[in-house]
């Protein structure tokens, strides 16, 4: 969707630089929230006023199709329309409630590919909604644009909503007015009423820390901090070539893929532009701890995400302040910074690549599924990459998921969780009186078939939940696995490299394996006559009756691209069968009823049960309901002969 502009192209004929502003915001509260401060701090006389003399400038705004009315409704509008064309872009189907990230990244990535191969001939201002600017940061931003600068970084402070926006309208006269506000002043603004966030990310205080260290701030005074931001903000880019699909978030991938290799220029004083972000007080709350920072639990956190990008900015130096501390303050306290920073990163692990990251990965995954309940039958969207290469897997962030997933059962807590194990194993790895220990011979066999298909050293990708029996046979941590999730492997597609001589997947009742369409969705990392092996596993018996059978009638259409394809069922035995019923039912009664009544109604049913199980008593007949289904098979690669 696009409004037809009042003007002819900005730039054209004229021989100024081409700006496009592009701003995602949707639903009626943020899209006053971004005129009460965002627009209104643009129409500073030192920002689009100011820019708009210096190049051909463009607001595009990316928003739901319903919201283009409010938006021409807003009396800011007219303000704006002065001094810059208006063009309107809809991303109705990339909205997904709760998933505001994934949402940004796609919009924006809409607003440059809308451009199509001119995109490397303008400069694109990033914007979000909750942003203030300070009078003279576009007029600043518009020089460097003139100076050829394609990379524009800076970072941005939080100021605690709740008590700063009141206090940014009592600066505007009217309503209506612009919000021209000091870079000092909206600095103090950002000092007084501190965001939490901030707090804990400045490092020469012991009070209070964050896990997340995309930050490291250095108190001088009252009014000056030195900063360091790895996570910073990409406000102005101008693409070196053309991209239109994005594989990471905008943070991460913007400016390595749309301008690779290009210098990253950092604004690195606050007094020549500064950015106000308003954040609610509780924002990231999660991720701040009381007392002295654990800095190994910082790194660790930072060699997950670190990218070359990240580290660069990180490594510049950012003054802000709202007023002149003594020279010999900051000078000492660039020292003291410096210190800090080389002692920190001189234990964090080299950067990773942005692409492929966890967060990233399943951040889309969950988009996707929300969306779909949001708004059904939505296609997908040309701006997003939906291809993993299979080595992406082995990004570090997977192996820090798995740690976080099997850190429970590898490490129990107390005397009961001790017992626990002792007597049921753990999820991963079921001893016998472990209702799944039935099922672990035909897995294990499963998995050595596999393994002996794929070698020594040929790649495996494992699809399957964290925490299970599959966390055993194909461990995170073996070079030849690359494990996936099934909310991930319902969204991704693979491609190469490497190509993968085996695929394995370990399915459990909660899971409705569409095996056809995973199967499509995993073949493009996978070498023709890779070994495939799906394993459909009621543990427990707990699945609904015919959960199994129900699964291998859906994936008939395997037989269109697998040749050898078998299916075999194993039942196990009825006493098999009702140790793990009166197995659940007593954990049941423990866990979730919690009564003594049904603690002891719980206890009388499993001790007849264990007993048996102990004494290898009761009826070897078949348990009448499949307990595993194995299908196997070797892929057949589209357009090759049976």
């Amino acid at each position: 969707m696009t409004r037809a502009k009042d003007k002819t192209e900005p730039g054209d004929g004229a021989g100024l630089p081409r700006v496009k502003i592009l701003v995602a915001v949707w639903g009626k509260a943020y899209i006053g929230q971004l005129e009460r401060f965002g627009f209104s701090s643009f129409l500073a006389p030192g920002n689009l006023p100011a820019m708009a003399r210096r190049c051909a400038v463009e607001l595009v705004v990316l928003t739901c199709a319903d919201d283009v009315e409010h938006f021409e409704a807003l009396p800011l509008m007219a303000g704006v329309r002065e001094h810059a064309e208006v063009r309107y872009i809809a991303i109705d189907d990339l909205i997904a409630p709760g998933h505001y990230s994934t949402t940004l990244t796609l919009a924006f990535m809409r607003g440059v590919a809308a451009y199509g191969d001119a995109m490397t001939q303008m400069h694109f201002v990033f914007w979000n909604a909750d942003f203030v600017l300070s009078d003279g940061a576009f007029d600043h931003l518009a020089g460097l644009i003139q100076a050829g600068r394609k990379v524009v970084i800076t970072g941005t402070l939080r100021a605690v909503a709740e008590q700063a926006e009141g206090l940014l309208d009592a600066m505007r006269p009217e309503p209506t007015s612009a919000l021209a506000v000091s870079s000092r002043t909206l600095v103090e603004l950002a000092f007084r009423h501190q965001h939490p966030h901030h707090v804990a990310k400045t490092v020469n205080q012991d009070l209070c820390w964050t896990t997340m260290p995309s930050q490291m701030l250095w108190r001088v005074d009252a009014h000056t901090t030195l900063c360091r931001f790895f996570k910073a903000f990409m406000f102005c880019l101008r693409p070196t070539r053309v991209v239109t699909r994005i594989n990471g978030p905008c943070d991460y991938t913007f400016v390595p893929e749309l301008c690779p290799g290009e210098p990253q220029t950092m604004i690195t004083d606050s007094d020549d532009a500064f950015i106000l972000e308003l954040q609610p007080r509780d924002s990231e709350a999660e991720f701040i701890r009381l007392g002295k920072a654990d800095e190994d639990v910082r790194r660790r956190c930072m060699n997950e995400w670190l990218t070359a990008e990240h580290l660069d900015t990180g490594r510049r130096v950012v003054v802000v302040r709202s007023g002149d501390a003594p020279a010999q303050d900051v000078a000492a306290a660039q020292v003291e910074f410096e210190a800090y920073f080389d002692r920190f990163m001189a234990g964090v692990e080299p950067p990773r690549s942005h692409v492929g990251q966890y967060y990233w990965v399943y951040g889309v995954a969950a988009w996707r599924s929300h969306r779909d309940d949001y708004s059904a039958g939505q296609r997908e969207p040309r701006e997003l990459d939906a291809t993993l290469a299979v080595a992406d897997l082995k990004h570090p962030t997977y192996a820090n998921r798995s740690a976080l997933a099997l850190a429970p059962a590898v490490k129990p807590k107390g005397l009961k969780g001790g017992l626990r194990v002792a007597l049921f194993g753990r999820p991963h790895e079921p001893r016998r009186l472990h209702p799944d220990a039935p099922a672990t011979p035909i897995l294990e066999a499963a998995a050595r078939e596999a393994r002996a298909h794929a070698g020594s050293d040929g790649p495996i990708v494992a699809v399957a939940e964290l925490a299970q029996w599959a966390d055993l046979a194909f461990p995170m941590e073996d070079p030849c696995v690359h494990r996936l999730e099934p909310t991930a492997a319902a969204a991704w597609s693979l491609r190469p490299p490497p190509r993968a001589e085996a695929a394995f997947v370990y399915a459990r009742p909660y899971w409705d394996v569409d095996m056809s369409g995973l199967l499509e969705r995993l073949s493009g990392g996978l070498e023709n006559g890779a070994h495939v092996c799906i394993v459909l596993h009621d543990a427990g018996w707990k699945a609904r009756p015919g959960w199994i059978d129900e699964q291998l009638l859906a994936g008939l259409p395997l037989h269109g691209m697998l040749d050898e394809l078998s299916v075999a069922r194993h039942e196990g035995t009825r006493r098999e069968r009702r140790y793990a019923e009166a197995f659940y039912y007593a954990t049941d009664c423990a866990l979730v009823h919690r009564t003594l009544g049904m603690l002891i109604k719980g206890a009388l049913c499993y001790a007849p049960a264990l007993l048996a199980r102990v004494l290898g008593l009761g009826s070897r007949a078949p348990s009448e309901r499949p307990l595993v289904a194995v299908v196997t098979g070797r892929y057949r690669a589209e357009g090759t002969a049976a």
